[in-house]
């Protein structure tokens, strides 16, 4: 089976399809702006989704009987979660499958420790793809995780090598946690279904990406507060080239050609 790694990605992407091949925007960095959405929408899959779960559910793993109950009332009071044997757990929303988590169980802060996180297409919420996505997480020491893919390099794929910093540890209060994310990767995809031009986008983070995060179960807020990101997106011979200052508050200065303009993170 294709595995698609993080479906949200390509829905933007489709949405977008035209985003190499229209002029210029009225604000001459909304091509810029599309492409950052695209990265932001991927990348927001990979932490939020994958990386992010997987921390949650290490606290899950390490409590005893009535630990585990509170941790599943606090991060997944709408699931179920069923083992399977050797270390393995189906995560279920109704009668969907939404993860598939391989834990070895060994929590996350053993330097042994070498996760695979499945986001499976009811966890993406998305309908009309099929498909899963699999992430790595690794222990590299001082509370950073390193983010890899085993995805082969084929169409509508991701291939991060990424790592993810949390400075005061995992948390197990629901209170607030910070995190920083850098590193590189890239992403190939097709502009849309009637186009057989393929696109591709590179990415580096220059500068660490840092980002406060207000748990509360369900409803995380995030606050983004620094970092600058550098993408470069590619379609047969043209190249485009966009760079994004994460500000605090929430906004992003994109700079695109010769403009830069100060957005709203969503």
């Amino acid at each position: 089976m294709k595995k698609i790694i993080f479906l949200m990605f390509i829905v933007a992407l489709v949405s977008n399809s035209c985003l190499l091949k229209r002029g210029e925007d009225k604000e001459p960095t909304q091509k810029g702006k599309k492409i950052f959405d695209s990265w932001m929408l991927c990348s927001n899959q990979m932490v939020e989704k994958g990386v992010r779960t997987a921390f949650k559910f290490n606290t899950w793993l390490k409590a005893d009987s009535a630990g585990r109950i509170e941790a599943e009332n606090c991060w997944f009071p709408y699931m179920r979660i069923r083992p399977q044997g050797n270390g393995v757990y189906h995560l279920y929303d109704g009668a969907n499958l939404a993860y598939v988590i391989e834990t070895g169980e060994i929590p996350l802060e053993d330097e042994q420790s070498s996760w695979a996180i499945t986001l499976c297409t009811s966890a993406t919420q998305v309908t009309d793809l099929a498909g899963d996505g699999k992430i790595q997480l690794s222990y590299a020491g001082n509370n950073v995780w390193h983010i890899s893919s085993d995805t082969s390099w084929t169409l509508n794929s991701l291939q991060p090598d990424m790592f993810l910093s949390l400075p005061n540890g995992i948390r197990t209060d629901i209170n607030k946690g910070d995190y920083e994310l850098w590193g590189t990767g890239k992403y190939l995809f097709f502009s849309d279904k009637y186009d057989d031009s393929r696109i591709i986008l590179d990415f580096q983070i220059v500068e660490n990406i840092k980002q406060t995060m207000f748990l509360g179960g369900s409803r995380d807020r995030r606050n983004w507060t620094a970092g600058v990101l550098k993408m470069t997106a590619h379609q047969g011979a043209d190249s485009f080239e966009v760079e994004a200052h994460f500000l605090d508050n929430n906004q992003v200065q994109i700079f695109y050609g010769n403009h830069n303009h100060v957005y709203n993170v969503n």
